[in-house]
């Protein structure tokens, strides 16, 4: 699914950096979705999270780099948007095809060629779930939900769920319908199904990012309450 999330890495990078070129000031201040962060906020941080990959003076750890670019004008951060969303594109480029494994953090052991599948979920889920309205705070029209960017992120969901959600005992079948879906199974270890969780791909990112409530996006079928459990407990971050 690599090569994929490249492909969708690029045109998110591109439809989000027509988004922000287009803000005004009241825009760019206003609070976004996520709580306690402001749209530049979100943008300070997945710029700061690509100039890591380049730049290591600039990983976390050498001071928040959300609140050090509080500081900064929005042509700056618009500039390090740019810059470094596009140099990390081609460094991942540069990784696929290899299957070296490397530990990334909470998400788990993943092969070096799937980073552009993580920073596509973080980029889709800031950009979707936190900017643009229905839920955040900005008034544009809303980038292709497409195959190159919503697969590529549920596929990377899904890696990571058995890392950072309490393991589920019971199998679930999930479906997810739209672009970028298809049919997994989660949890039970090979056990027989217990329940089927239906979804539409994109609202997938957002009630499993615990961003919006799971209760509001899904149908389930078989025992119910049993998959409520589950659901409850998931969030990918």
């Amino acid at each position: 699914m690599s090569q994929l999330g490249l492909d969708g890495l690029r045109a998110e990078r591109d439809a989000m950096l027509d988004v922000l070129r287009g803000l005004d000031d009241h825009e760019w201040n206003a609070p976004s979705a996520e709580a306690g962060s402001s749209v530049r906020d979100v943008v300070a941080h997945v710029a700061s999270t690509h100039r890591g990959v380049i730049d290591r003076e600039h990983l976390p750890g050498n001071g928040d780099p959300v609140k050090v670019r509080r500081s900064w004008s929005i042509t700056d951060l618009v500039d390090e948007f740019a810059t470094y969303t596009a140099k990390t594109t081609e460094v991942f480029g540069s990784m696929q095809g290899s299957d070296k494994r490397i530990p990334m953090a909470q998400f788990g052991m993943h092969p070096v060629s799937a980073l552009p599948d993580l920073y596509l979920f973080d980029m889709y889920g800031h950009l979707r779930a936190d900017v643009l309205r229905p839920y955040g705070p900005v008034d544009r029209e809303e980038p292709p939900r497409d195959e190159q960017r919503v697969r590529p992120t549920v596929e990377w969901m899904l890696g990571a769920w058995p890392h950072m959600c309490p393991p589920a005992d019971g199998a679930i079948e999930l479906v997810l319908d739209g672009a970028g879906g298809g049919t997994w199974t989660v949890g039970g270890n090979g056990t027989a199904l217990r329940a089927t969780v239906h979804s539409a791909a994109h609202d997938f990112v957002l009630w499993g990012t615990a961003r919006q409530p799971y209760s509001a996006y899904v149908q389930i079928d078989g025992e119910t309450e049993y998959a409520r459990e589950v659901l409850a407990r998931v969030k990918i971050i």
